[in-house]
């Protein structure tokens, strides 16, 4: 139920009031304002994470501050009402929080984290590149502190032969975390969809592609993935939809164009979809 309720009033820049008045706690509603922007903000990729107990945490891209940050807001009644906990900032570049935050919560311990931390990511840019950047909090998203950098790319632009990065996503998967994110630094592919694995988050492995497709100007989109137990992982993205395999056991690194996403330790995901 709250899976299908934060896809309906995750809006950071809609109506400020609910339809039907002030909405109740755990119930359907829709247009429920986590954020209004104010001035000259603006904010876009709205993202959000559902705790082990329940507690909704979500961000979302915020312009108009320099530098940028990514607020962080935590509602504990299913989203009928929130309240701002901190903000993600960039600690290490000196660029600030661009775009495309991601947060999720570690179910097991990777290295010296516990089961709950929880984890932030997001891209930092400036004209001198774009860099993918790991944070945890060990407070319940009060604070963060830098983990790990886990890729970097050229200055952001989306002109094919240019080489960013955009879009992480992040997902953890039998002791193994998966940063996801969109790719343009290889020279076959205008874009792809690619992913690196940590065993310790500090670590990162290989460049692992999921979606390459032979057609150098073909760009797949980006990468949104969760794992559902007791089935198989589901995977989007901004692709067209195609059927995908029953997991696998291998991890080897992807030099072959694919339109095939994978999850961590190299398992096809359920479905890339627009």
């Amino acid at each position: 139920m709250l899976w299908q309720t934060i896809i309906t009033l995750a809006v950071f820049a809609g109506q400020v009031v609910a339809r039907g008045g002030k909405p109740r706690p755990f119930s359907y509603f829709t247009n429920n304002t986590i954020y209004q922007p104010v001035g000259k903000e603006s904010v876009t990729y709205p993202r959000y994470v559902e705790l082990e107990d329940g507690t909704i945490l979500a961000t979302t891209s915020l312009t108009g501050h320099t530098p940028g940050y990514f607020p962080v807001f935590e509602s504990k009644d299913g989203g009928a009402s929130w309240k701002h906990v901190s903000n993600l900032t960039d600690q290490v570049n000196g660029w600030g929080m661009s775009a495309q935050p991601a947060l999720a919560e570690l179910k097991t311990r990777m290295g010296p984290y516990k089961a709950g931390t929880i984890l932030g990511t997001g891209n930092s840019w400036s004209n001198n590149g774009t860099k993918i950047d790991l944070y945890a909090s060990t407070d319940r998203a009060r604070t963060w502190k830098f983990v790990s950098h886990i890729a970097q790319g050229g200055r952001p632009n989306t002109t094919n032969g240019a080489t960013p990065i955009w879009e992480p996503y992040l997902l953890q998967y039998k002791g193994t975390l998966a940063a996801y994110y969109s790719d343009q630094r290889d020279p076959k592919h205008g874009q792809k969809l690619a992913h690196q694995e940590s065993r310790d988050l500090k670590t990162w492995g290989p460049v692992i592609n999921d979606v390459a497709y032979d057609q150098y100007i073909a760009r797949p989109g980006m990468t949104v993935i969760s794992y559902i137990p007791q089935s198989k992982n589901g995977s989007s993205s901004t692709s067209s939809p195609s059927a995908i395999p029953p997991p696998t056991a291998s991890t080897t690194p992807s030099t072959t164009s694919s339109p095939t996403p994978r999850s961590p330790s190299g398992n096809p995901s359920a479905s890339p979809s627009s």
